[in-house]
């Protein structure tokens, strides 16, 4: 198997055509036990099919999805373009109230109707000292730990810092 055969179309059964082989290719990945090195080569090459097999389905699906994707894009961009001046003028309009007048306000538009309430209290919240912020409420970043690892770093507090090997098909 070392040509992806598909069925004619171009939607959604040219993927699913795949699913055999993947079936099939998954089976035998299953069952190679290496303890040679004809098994290490099966293997190698069991593994570089399924890579062109997962090359295939991931380019196939960006086909498929990027005129999704554009049209999306393409109405998102014009919803933002068309709310834009009037989200600038609503948050100039929230600039000027200043915090304290905000319970004043929000009773004298009660007077005015209780249905046409316009104003309404939030809970919200802003960082003061990030180091009195309780550990369940922070995330580790992943991602720039693993950049820091590229770069060089090798020691971090409360991280094991280690080489792990890692079967790199080509």
């Amino acid at each position: 198997m070392n040509q992806i055969q598909t069925a004619p179309g171009n939607g959604l059964e040219v993927l699913a055509s795949v699913k055999k082989q993947i079936d099939m290719l998954a089976d035998q990945c299953r069952n190679v036990v290496i303890s040679d090195a004809q098994s290490l080569e099966r293997a190698k090459s069991l593994a570089k099919q399924a890579k062109l097999i997962e090359n295939y389905i991931e380019d196939k699906r960006k086909e498929l999805t990027k005129p999704i994707l554009d049209r999306k894009k393409a109405i998102d961009d014009l919803a933002k373009s068309l709310t834009k001046e009037l989200t600038e003028a609503v948050k100039h309009l929230r600039e000027q109230i200043p915090f304290e007048k905000l319970a004043e306000i929000e009773t004298k538009a009660a007077e005015l109707s209780e249905k046409s309430k316009n104003l309404r209290e939030v809970w919200t919240f802003e960082v003061v000292d990030i180091s009195l912020v309780p550990r369940e409420y922070l995330v580790l970043d992943e991602t720039a730990v693993r950049r820091a690892i590229q770069n060089g770093v090798r020691e971090i507090p409360g991280l094991k810092i280690f080489k792990k090997a890692q079967l790199v098909i080509k």
